[in-house]
C-alpha cells in the first residue's frame, strides 16, 4: 500500500502563509536547480554532432554503468560530466514490444540525442525511451511517436529533457514514482492520446519551464500525487484541459498561456491544495477553472503589486490602485477580485495579458534570494549581497552602467570562490544568471 505521509501538512508549519513562504523558497531552489542543469547542458552541447541522417539499430537495453558499450549503442565519451556516454542518430523500430532504449540502475552521465524512436510496446512502461533507476542523463533533440510513451523516468532524478518532439503516443512524457529534481524544457508534445506532460505519484520539485508546448493533447498537463513542481512558460492549447492536478499540493502554475481548451483551462480537484497560480493568460476556454472535492486552499495571485492572472471573462474595471485597490488611478489590476469556481479569488486580476518581458528588478531579488540560500559564512554573503543589492539600486536609478559595474564585481567574487566556498555548479549558476541581467539590461 502505498504511504501518504510524505504529503502530510509540515509539523513545524502552522498556517498556509508561513506555507505559503516555504513552497517559495523550495520552488526558488528548484530553479536554480534547473539553472545548473542548463549549465550542464550547455556543456554537453559543444560535443560536436556527426548525425547527417539516421542509421538503423536495434533497441537498446542498458542495466548497470557498464553496459554503456558501443554494441549497446554508444557512439563516444566515457561517463563523466565533461565527457558524456553518447548515444545519437539512431533510428530505432521497437517492433510493438518493449521500448527503443531502455537505460536501468545507471549513474554515469550521458546523452541520447538525435535519434529517432518509435513503435514501442503497450506495457505498463514501454517508451520511446524508458529510464528506470538513473541519473545524470540528457535526453535532448529526439523524435519519440507511436509508443506508449514517448519518454518515461520512473524513480529517476536530476536528468534533463529538452528540445523533443513527443506526437502520437499515449503520453508525450511520463514522469512517474519518486522521480525528483527533473528539467523539461523546449519539448513539443502534441496530439497525444491522454497526456501531453504527466508527473504522478510522488515526485517532487521537478521544472516543467521555457517553451513547452503541450496542444492538442486530451489533458495538457496532469499532476498526480505531487507536490513541489513547478510549471512555468509553457503553452497549454487546443487541449480537452489545459492543466489538470488531481491531489496535487504545493505545486507552482505561473506565467503560462492557457487557451483555447475545449473542456476546462484548469481543473483541480480531490484535496489539490496549496498550489501557487498566477501570471496565467486563461483565453477563450470553454470553461476557465474547475475546482472541486475539498478543493479550495489555493492563491490566485502573487500578491500586489505583481498581480494575478489574465482571465479574459473579467469584466471589472481599473480606476483604482493600491493593495486595497481604494487610491484613485490605475494601475493595470483590476478594482474588484475576480471569484474562482469552486472558492477562492484572484484578488488581483490583469487587465492585460502579461508579457514575458525580462523584469530585471525581480531576477536580481531573485538571485538575492538565491545567494542567501547558499549556506556561505556570514562575511561572503553579504559581501555578495551587498554588490547585487548596489546593482539593483543603480538599475532603479536608471544608470545601467553602475549596475553593471556591481554585476561584473559579484561575478568576479563569485569567480574567485569557485571551487573553494563554492561548488563550480553553484558558482556557474550564479555567474549564468548575474550575466544574463547584464545581457538584458
Amino acid at each position: 500500500m502505498w504511504s501518504s505521509k510524505r504529503y502530510e501538512y509540515p509539523e513545524d508549519v502552522k498556517t498556509w502563509e508561513e506555507m505559503s513562504m516555504r513552497k517559495k523558497k523550495i520552488i526558488r531552489k528548484g530553479l536554480v536547480f534547473g539553472m545548473i542543469l542548463v549549465l550542464v547542458f550547455m556543456a554537453f552541447a559543444v560535443i560536436p554532432s556527426n548525425v547527417s541522417g539516421y542509421t538503423t539499430h536495434i533497441p537498446i537495453e542498458i542495466d548497470g554503468n557498464t553496459q554503456f558499450t558501443s554494441a549497446n549503442g554508444v557512439t563516444s565519451g566515457s561517463g563523466i560530466q565533461g565527457d558524456p556516454y553518447i548515444i545519437e542518430g539512431w533510428e530505432i523500430n521497437a517492433g510493438g514490444s518493449g521500448s527503443a532504449i531502455f537505460i536501468q540502475n545507471t549513474d554515469a552521465h550521458f546523452v541520447i540525442r538525435n535519434c529517432k524512436l518509435y513503435n514501442s510496446g503497450t506495457g505498463t512502461y514501454d517508451s520511446g525511451i524508458r529510464l528506470t533507476n538513473v541519473e545524470n542523463g540528457i535526453i535532448e533533440n529526439n523524435i519519440c511517436m507511436n509508443n506508449k510513451y514517448g519518454i518515461s523516468l520512473t524513480s529517476s532524478s536530476n536528468n534533463l529533457i529538452v528540445e523533443n518532439e513527443c506526437s502520437s503516443n499515449d503520453d508525450g512524457i511520463f514522469i512517474y514514482h519518486y522521480s525528483d529534481y527533473n528539467l523539461v524544457s523546449e519539448n513539443l508534445c502534441i496530439d497525444n492520446i491522454f497526456t501531453g506532460i504527466r508527473i504522478q505519484l510522488y515526485c517532487e520539485y521537478n521544472v516543467i519551464y521555457n517553451y513547452n508546448n503541450c496542444s492538442n493533447n486530451d489533458l495538457g498537463i496532469s499532476l498526480q500525487w505531487v507536490s513541489y513542481n513547478t510549471i512555468s512558460n509553457t503553452t497549454l492549447s487546443f487541449n480537452g484541459i489545459g492543466v489538470n492536478f488531481y491531489k496535487a499540493t504545493y505545486n507552482e502554475l505561473i506565467y503560462n498561456q492557457i487557451t483555447d481548451n475545449t473542456i476546462v483551462g484548469a481543473r483541480l480537484y480531490s484535496y489539490s491544495n496549496g498550489n501557487l497560480i498566477h501570471h496565467n493568460n486563461l483565453i477563450e476556454n470553454n470553461n476557465q477553472i474547475n475546482q472541486y472535492s475539498m478543493t479550495t486552499s489555493n492563491t490566485w495571485d502573487n500578491g500586489y503589486p505583481s498581480g494575478g492572472n489574465y482571465w479574459d471573462d473579467y469584466t471589472g474595471l481599473d480606476n483604482y490602485n493600491g493593495p486595497n485597490q481604494d487610491i484613485l488611478g490605475s494601475d493595470g489590476i483590476g478594482d474588484t477580485p475576480y471569484a474562482i469556481t469552486g472558492g477562492g479569488y484572484d484578488y488581483y486580476p490583469l487587465m492585460e495579458p502579461w508579457s514575458a518581458e525580462f523584469d530585471i528588478g525581480q531576477v536580481i531579488n531573485d538571485l538575492i534570494d538565491d545567494v542567501k540560500e547558499l549556506g556561505l559564512s556570514a562575511g561572503i554573503e553579504n559581501s555578495l549581497v551587498s554588490k547585487l543589492e548596489n546593482a539593483l539600486a543603480s538599475w532603479e536609478k536608471g544608470n545601467n552602467n553602475a549596475c553593471e559595474n556591481k554585476l561584473n564585481a559579484f561575478i568576479n567574487q563569485v569567480e574567485a570562490l569557485s571551487g573553494n566556498k563554492l561548488t563550480e555548479e553553484e558558482a556557474n549558476a550564479l555567474i549564468d544568471a548575474a550575466q544574463n541581467i547584464i545581457n538584458n539590461l
